[in-house]
């Protein structure tokens, strides 16, 4: 190996050390349980704050629900809400209070549209699995159309794997939350 390889390699080595360790880890439920179709991915870090190789979940840092909702007037409509902690215009981070998360729908997916009124809420299990909840409370899909959409449902998301890690023996997430 070259001087150079080596010296990235170390620099690789010692960092995480230095900061303490940490995963992210994806979670996705294709199937969310309620009255219309449903699917929900999440991005959780997971962080070994004593070196000891234990991690644990410590904050939620991308999510996205992809609903059907159903209006009135209107009938059936889609809405995907996604935000992470990289994206300026939807930016998403929260920290784990015994596992749990609970966060109000406030991105604006469009600013002719007002953005959906609703809740996201879930748990960290020690199985790593994020079960939860979502609701849809009143969105109007079209600017200017009062259409009431409302939604909900429950979900068990499951791991899947990030592609760029094929080494995981789990499925790979069919869209990863926060890329």
């Amino acid at each position: 190996m070259t001087a150079f390889a080596l010296s990235v390699l170390a620099v690789a080595v010692i960092a995480p050390a230095a900061q303490g360790r940490q995963k992210e880890r994806y979670f996705q439920d294709l199937s969310a349980a309620g009255p219309l179709p449903s699917r929900v991915f999440l991005t959780v870090i997971y962080r070994d704050s004593h070196g000891d190789g234990k991690f644990k979940p410590r904050s939620v840092i991308a999510y996205s629900v992809e609903a059907q909702v159903s209006c009135n007037p209107g009938g059936i409509s889609d809405l995907s809400i996604t935000k992470s902690s990289d994206n300026p215009f939807a930016p998403f981070k929260q920290r784990l209070k015994k596992g749990r998360f609970a966060t109000a729908f406030q991105a604006q997916l469009d600013p002719q549209r007002r953005p959906p009124i609703g809740e996201l809420s879930g748990r960290v299990t020690r199985k790593r699995t994020v079960n939860g909840s979502f609701n849809v409370m009143d969105w109007d899909p079209n600017p200017g159309a009062r259409e009431n959409c409302i939604s909900n449902g429950s979900f068990h998301a499951t791991p899947c794997g990030d592609p760029k890690f094929q080494d995981l023996k789990i499925p790979l997430c069919q869209r990863i939350a926060n890329h």
